[in-house]
């Protein structure tokens, strides 16, 4: 009896043995299984997470994109718009600025609106231009004393059209090889000729020899041209009498 008592109580600890080992061996696969689950679970919460937020930059580039090709628009809209009115300003000037060949015609005009001759009067005018001139076969032909500012000549006048217009001049004084001062005027130099009808109206030509000046008298142009006469201190003018217009 006492054999099969310990026989027994060896039974009965190998089955408790054997149940402890299966216990932490189910233990441990509970624990496996549980990491298991539980790294998969989160693996897949850290993708979903990485899916979401690429989905969320792909959604912001699209917007960007969108954004930018709206502002292409817009710049490309107004790059249009501004080709066009610079086209229209090209075409504006070409049509409205003269060319630099007329600027000395405008520039007489100008003088000659100033002077209160009429619009209407210089259109004429210049629409009478390319017409025949209708002159007088002969010439008038006077020789003027010019003044300097040195000289004591007091009659520096001379007349056309029975005395109607009077020509007066002015000039700087030549000089000699020492640079003194001469009693007449350089011809080589700038003059002025002043112009003055018997109606008060006064015009001038100014420059260097040899110059050409118009005057308007009633119904008739006086053509005037004048050179540097032979004699020193004086210049030939010579003027014709012409239809006008």
């Amino acid at each position: 009896m006492k054999q099969l008592s310990t026989l027994g109580r060896r039974r009965q600890a190998q089955r408790r043995k054997l149940f402890w080992n299966a216990a932490r061996l189910l233990l441990g696969l509970a624990l496996l299984a549980f990491f298991a689950i539980a790294g998969y679970e989160s693996g897949r919460s850290e993708s979903a997470h990485l899916l979401e937020r690429q989905a969320q930059e792909l959604d912001d580039a699209a917007a960007e994109k969108l954004r930018l090709m709206e502002q292409l628009a817009t710049v490309e809209d107004r790059l249009t718009r501004l080709e066009s009115q610079l086209q229209s300003l090209r075409l504006d000037y070409a049509a409205n600025v003269p060319p630099a060949d007329f600027k000395p015609l405008l520039n007489l005009l100008q003088a000659r609106v100033r002077a209160g001759v009429a619009l209407e009067r210089l259109a004429f005018v210049i629409e009478q231009a390319g017409r025949e001139r209708d002159c007088r076969p002969g010439v008038e032909t006077r020789r003027l004393p010019v003044r300097t500012p040195i000289t004591t000549v007091l009659d520096n006048a001379v007349a056309f059209a029975d005395r109607r217009i009077t020509v007066s001049g002015d000039g700087r004084p030549a000089r000699d090889a020492n640079g003194e001062p001469l009693d007449w005027f350089d011809p080589g130099g700038p003059v002025t000729l002043r112009f003055l009808t018997i109606t008060g109206e006064l015009s001038r030509a100014a420059g260097r020899l040899p110059l050409v000046h118009s005057v308007i008298l009633d119904d008739r142009e006086w053509h005037f041209q004048a050179t540097a006469s032979r004699e020193p201190g004086f210049i030939e003018i010579t003027g014709q009498s012409c239809a006008y217009p």
